[in-house]
């Protein structure tokens, strides 16, 4: 059924594509694309999107996204996907994001505005453009900020977004603040959260919010921007349910900046994550934690000519600044304490085949398991603190 469900979107995204420019004529302001990719992942040891051990090609993605320009100040854009990613995705079709946006002040230089519906979450630099592949600088991700795993939770959410875009004489400024309701229907955020998949659910009804600015010099030469926010979940129980009730707050601080100079690019990151929560079991006191974590990043991508680039990266991951190398966790809970740090090298190259064909490839050497999924590394006494992720991707865009 899910090779049947992937072919039929599959046809419709090529037969709908081709017919874009067909609908940009009657409509003026219709812009219709789509994309395909498929990826191939081989691990040495642990699993990754799929039975990597062995070889995977459960990590696809097909799309499908719009805009409308009814008005110089009214527009609406869309898009929806069909992945597959292990465990960690089920391959069923989803809206990404779907808002409309109102530009209530525009000038020569400056725009503001407001948008309303499933938006775009302004975190980190990345983050606007990891849906499609040919607009991420890697097949995966930095994972120590970008978890593939909880994509859905990262990518987007519901609410409303006010947005201010000011332009000088050689520079500009991007400030968006979002008020939003999470979206937590990731197979793996409860396992990640809880070590348990649970019989209830997690929500995110209480307040949250994301604010970021970004400054750019120089036609982008130069990027520099500030996220943070607050996003709060609760865990609604089942009937008779071990788990009474639970909450997590999650403040993330990202700090990031790029240089991109003709033939080479510098990029990095670095994130602050304060994280508190409680839980309440039957038959047991109230638990309750606060925890400090840190990642960062640095990437150095080369373009080699107009259709070659490589590109090198380190990516780190610790959960708990107070417990770096996790021993007070393996002491306290049993678990693995390589589960709380990941240190990856990764070594990639891209081929943009054609302007609508890329190709590429990366292999991550990698220093523990932070960033792994439970579900697809159920019993963590298999799990091994040094491996190796080798990884393939061929994309169509329309």
């Amino acid at each position: 059924m899910k090779t049947a469900i992937k072919s039929i979107v599959s046809a419709a995204v090529l037969g709908i594509a081709s017919l874009s420019s067909a609908l940009a004529d009657d409509f003026g302001k219709l812009q219709v694309h789509g994309f395909a990719t498929q990826n191939f992942l081989y691990s040495d040891h642990n699993n990754f999107f799929g039975d990597s051990e062995d070889g995977s090609f459960e990590f696809y993605e097909i799309g499908l996204n719009g805009l409308w320009q009814a008005t110089p100040r009214f527009k609406v854009a869309g898009q929806i996907l069909l992945r597959d990613a292990g465990a960690t995705d089920d391959g069923k079709l989803r809206a990404d994001y779907l808002f409309a946006d109102y530009a209530f002040w525009q000038g020569d230089d400056s725009t503001a505005g407001l948008r309303l519906g499933r938006i775009l979450n302004p975190f980190g630099m990345y983050n606007d453009t990891r849906d499609v592949a040919h607009t991420r600088p890697s097949i995966l991700l930095p994972q120590s900020i970008y978890f593939d795993v909880n994509r859905n939770l990262a990518l987007s959410a519901d609410g409303g977004m006010l947005y201010l875009q000011k332009e000088f004489a050689n520079s500009g400024i991007d400030l968006q603040l979002f008020k939003l309701k999470p979206r937590t229907r990731d197979p793996d955020l409860e396992p990640a959260l809880f070590f348990a998949d649970l019989a209830g659910r997690l929500e995110g009804d209480r307040d949250s919010w994301l604010a970021r600015l970004i400054y750019n010099y120089d036609l982008d030469r130069i990027r520099m921007g500030l996220v943070s926010g607050s996003i709060k979940l609760d865990y609604k129980p089942a009937a008779m349910d071990i788990m009474l009730g639970a909450g997590l707050t999650f403040k993330p601080t990202i700090a990031f900046a790029e240089y991109n100079a003709e033939n080479w690019t510098l990029s990095g990151e670095f994130a602050r994550r304060r994280v508190s929560q409680f839980a309440a079991l039957a038959g047991a006191p109230e638990v309750q934690g606060k925890a400090t974590g840190s990642s960062y990043f640095v990437q150095y991508t080369r373009r080699l000519n107009s259709d070659w680039e490589a590109y090198l990266r380190y990516d780190n991951l610790v959960w708990n600044d107070k417990d770096e190398d996790g021993k007070q966790f393996a002491a306290q809970t049993g678990l693995p304490d390589h589960s709380r740090y990941a240190k990856d090298w990764t070594l990639g190259l891209r081929w943009d085949v054609s302007e609508n064909l890329m190709l590429g490839a990366e292999l991550h050497q990698v220093k523990g398991t932070g960033w792994l999924s439970r579900l697809e590394n159920p019993d963590p006494s298999r799990d091994r603190e040094d491996w190796h992720l080798f990884a393939f991707s061929a994309s169509l865009r329309f």
